[in-house]
């Protein structure tokens, strides 16, 4: 007997680390529809998650690290990681990674195969 798993996680890894395309082709036909259900919700979240703290970021003060630090916590306190990351020139994906998905249930495909043959 065979079984197979799929989880959100390993999708999310998978995404994270440029591999959906190269496993996508390996996951059996059953599994597809949840794996691409789940990339799509990973980079639409990226995407989504990219857009808005551009906005933001364009919109806060930067004359001094201070004045930045000072609006971001009395304005947008909730994505503060991801604006001090720009701030100081680094990529937001790995932390979108990371926190966007940090409450997120592990959802699990599973599928039992008798035949072995």
């Amino acid at each position: 007997r065979l079984v197979f798993s799929l989880s959100f996680k390993n999708t999310l890894q998978a995404v994270a680390t440029h591999q959906a395309e190269s496993i996508r082709t390996q996951i059996p036909d059953e599994f597809l529809a949840d794996f691409n259900g789940w990339v799509k919700e990973i980079e639409e979240t990226r995407e989504r998650i990219k857009r808005e703290v551009a906005d933001v970021f364009a919109q806060a003060p930067k004359d001094t690290r201070k004045d930045f630090a000072v609006w971001v916590m009395s304005t947008r306190k909730d994505i503060s990681s991801y604006l001090f990351a720009l701030l100081d020139g680094h990529d937001i994906e790995p932390i979108i990674y990371k926190k966007a998905f940090e409450n997120r249930p592990n959802e699990t495909a599973v599928k039992q195969s008798e035949n072995t043959a």
